[in-house]
Order: structure tokens, then C-alpha cells, then sequence
């Protein structure tokens, strides 16, 4: 180019060796010459097994232990692995012991129920602790009771039954008992005593029956309480006597059982009336009795008592307790044992009248008899039993007044 001359940039790319060519290529002069004895190669790829930077392998130092060698995790059911389940020291499964509650079993936390009818449900309608004025089906607990069942408002047609007597009077069967509250074996007091229907005779004393009249008297129950005595001719002499001291302890136990006082009836030989004395109320009342009464005769028992019945049915029937004390066969034991099965007929309940037997005396036959009063006379069509009896051989060789001693005192 001439001085002066205009420079024209060359046409198209850099050629090969001039400024901004791209660098030459292998072959070229100026391009490096790899593979060349000496030179370094670049590694094609991963490093192989055994070279520099390859991971190690199975058993070389630094390569993972394998199952078996130190340092390797424990496999199932070697020593130091993790208990598998059912094994000692596994957690326990639901329902083994140890789980955790679940709900609706005992110990559960409050408030998780189980399903109905399992624990921990809460009550249905119509079981126990469920809230009131709920009601089950009917028949079930808690139901309101159907017609014609107990506690259900009577039905129109249906009979109600009223009391007969009105309010029971002061002294009267059913009345409060003038003493306060009644005491066990009272009547009023739960359960059953003895002078109700059903209820068991009275109990023993060492082996000694205790008549319902001693039974009465010693828990001073609100009853009228009645003395029939034997002054036959066979009763005179020493049987005098231990009536007389037998009586002499029974009166006072008697009257402060009966606000009224007691009913003495004397009896011997058939009499329209035999001697009655009403309202005694101290022992020595009863023994200026037994002074003006002498013994002798016969033994008119069924008039005495038919007499001793046919008042107590003219007081109303309000209940009685008899004793009757003798010492021989009556002058007729049929009449007898008619006339008691008869009022057994008119008596709405058995409590109404009572009648203790006891002996007095070493008659076998009187003995025999009683037993027969005692014992046999629902066979032969009584509707209650209402007699009991305490014999000769039942004292177990004790005296009256010992008997007496023993039933009242003990």
C-alpha cells in the first residue's frame, strides 16, 4: 500500500494465524501435542477400581464393614439389635400387658368411651346411672311402671282398697310405739319379728323355746297381754306357790308393755264367768290376787279361754298376747282345739292374737296335749298357727320362776 493509500479492512473471518483466529488445532503449528512421551493425560471418565479416587472396595481399608464384621449394624436377633415384636424388652401390642389402655377398656382416660354395652360406655335409658326422667323400654330398669303393675296409678274400675278402722288409736296394732322409735325385734322394725305372718318363732334360751308372750313382753310390744291361770285342785301345795312367784316377775314387764295393764282371768271348774280382774299394773296387786284365789275343782279351760276370745273380739280385735299357765289336761281337749281352730278362722291376720302355753308341773299328759295345740292343729284346718307351747321336758329341768328368770331378765 502506497503512502496516502486508504486501508480496506480484509474481507470475511480471521484465517488461521492471524489476530483473533480461534486457536489451532490439533496438528496445527502452535497446538499442543497431548499423548506426547512425558505429557500428561487427562483420565477419560471415572476412575477405575485400584485407581486414585475410586471408592473403595469390599475389604479394602476405609470400605464399609459387611454384615458379620466389627462395626456393622446388628442383624435381627443378634446382641445389641432392636427387639423385634413379641420379644423381651419389644414395646407391648394393643391388648397385651403393659399396651396402653384402649378406649373403653378399664383405665382408659376419663371421658373415652367404648362402644355401647362395653366399660366405660356411658349408661343407655333405661340402666342404672343413666340421667333421671330417662326411661327404659318397658320392663327394663327405670321404665314407668304399666298398668296393673305396683306403683301404677289405678285404672278407672279398679278396686282401691281403704282402711277399715281409720288412724290406729294409741295402743292399737299398727299405732307408733309409745316408747319412741321401735327397736330391733319390735314390731315396725325391719325385718319381720316374730309376730308377724311368716316370720320365725321367737328364739331359744341354751336350748330353752321362748314363748311369744316372753318374746312380747321383753320388747315391750304395743299389744294388750292377758294372764290365764290354772286354780284347779291339782295346782294347790307348791305349783301354787310357783305360779304365784312366776306371775309375781311377769307383771311388771307386762304393764310397761301395756299402758292399760294386764288381764288376769282365775279358772277351775265350768263357770258362766270365770273370775276376770282388768288393768293390774304392779306386782303387788297380783299378789293380793293370788291370796283371795284358792285352788280347787277341775280344769275348765275351754270356757276360760272362750271367754278370754269372745273379749278380745268385743275390744275390736285389737291385738292380744295370752299366757296360760296349767298344769294338767282340760276336762274336754276336743272343745279345745275346736274353738282356737275357729277363731283362727275370724282373725284378718295371725298377729292379731297370740296364745303361749306353759306347763306347770310333771303331768306327761298335759304335756302331750299342749304339744298336740302346738303342732297339729293347721293339719286339722286352723288358718293360722297361733298357739306355741314351752313343756315340762322343753325347760330342760328348770323351775318356772328360772324359766321366767331366763326369758325375761337374760
Amino acid at each position: 500500500m502506497k503512502p496516502g493509500q486508504y486501508n480496506i479492512p480484509p474481507q470475511g473471518p480471521p484465517q488461521a494465524g492471524q489476530y483473533g483466529a480461534p486457536p489451532p488445532q490439533a496438528g496445527q503449528y502452535g497446538a499442543p501435542q497431548y499423548g506426547a512421551p512425558g505429557q500428561y493425560q487427562p483420565p477419560l471418565g471415572p476412575p477405575q477400581a485400584g485407581q486414585y479416587g475410586a471408592p473403595p472396595q469390599a475389604g479394602q481399608y476405609g470400605a464399609p464393614p459387611q454384615a458379620g464384621q466389627y462395626g456393622a449394624p446388628p442383624q435381627a436377633g443378634q446382641y445389641g439389635a432392636p427387639p423385634q415384636a413379641g420379644q423381651y424388652g419389644a414395646p407391648p401390642q394393643a391388648g397385651q400387658y403393659g399396651a396402653p389402655p384402649q378406649a373403653g377398656q378399664y383405665g382408659a382416660p376419663p371421658g373415652q368411651y367404648g362402644a355401647p354395652g362395653q366399660y366405660g360406655a356411658p349408661p343407655q335409658a333405661g340402666q342404672y346411672g343413666a340421667p333421671p326422667g330417662q326411661y327404659g323400654a318397658p320392663g327394663q330398669y327405670g321404665a314407668p311402671p304399666q298398668a296393673g303393675q305396683y306403683g301404677a296409678p289405678p285404672q278407672a274400675g279398679q278396686y282401691v282398697p281403704q282402711p277399715q278402722y281409720g288412724a290406729p288409736q294409741a295402743g292399737q296394732y299398727g299405732a307408733p310405739n309409745q316408747y319412741g322409735a321401735p327397736k330391733a325385734g319390735q314390731y315396725g322394725a325391719p325385718p319381720p319379728q316374730a309376730i308377724q305372718y311368716g316370720a320365725p318363732k321367737p328364739p331359744s334360751m341354751g336350748g330353752v323355746s321362748l314363748v311369744k308372750f316372753f318374746d312380747h313382753v321383753r320388747n315391750h310390744y304395743a299389744r294388750d297381754y292377758t294372764l290365764v291361770i290354772d286354780k284347779s285342785g291339782s295346782m294347790s301345795g307348791s305349783l301354787w306357790k310357783q305360779a304365784e312367784t312366776a306371775v309375781a316377775k311377769i307383771a311388771p314387764f307386762a304393764c310397761q308393755a301395756d299402758p292399760d295393764g294386764i288381764n288376769i282371768y282365775f279358772f277351775s271348774s265350768p263357770s258362766s264367768r270365770h273370775p276376770k280382774y282388768e288393768n293390774i299394773r304392779d306386782a303387788n296387786t297380783v299378789m293380793g290376787l293370788f291370796a283371795r284365789e284358792k285352788p280347787s275343782g277341775t280344769t275348765d279351760l275351754y270356757g276360760v279361754l272362750n271367754q278370754a276370745i269372745n273379749d278380745h273380739f268385743a275390744k275390736g280385735n285389737k291385738p292380744e298376747t295370752i299366757l296360760v299357765i296349767t298344769d294338767g289336761i282340760p276336762n274336754s281337749e276336743s272343745d279345745v282345739k275346736k274353738l282356737i281352730i275357729s277363731t283362727t278362722k275370724k282373725l284378718p291376720r295371725d298377729e292379731d292374737l297370740s296364745i303361749s302355753f306353759i306347763q306347770i308341773g310333771t303331768d306327761r299328759s298335759a304335756a302331750k296335749f299342749l304339744k298336740k295345740l302346738d303342732d297339729d292343729l293347721k293339719k286339722q284346718g286352723a288358718r293360722f298357727d297361733i298357739v306355741d307351747t314351752c313343756t315340762l321336758e322343753e325347760m330342760k329341768h328348770l323351775t318356772f320362776e328360772q324359766l321366767i328368770d331366763k326369758s325375761i331378765y337374760d
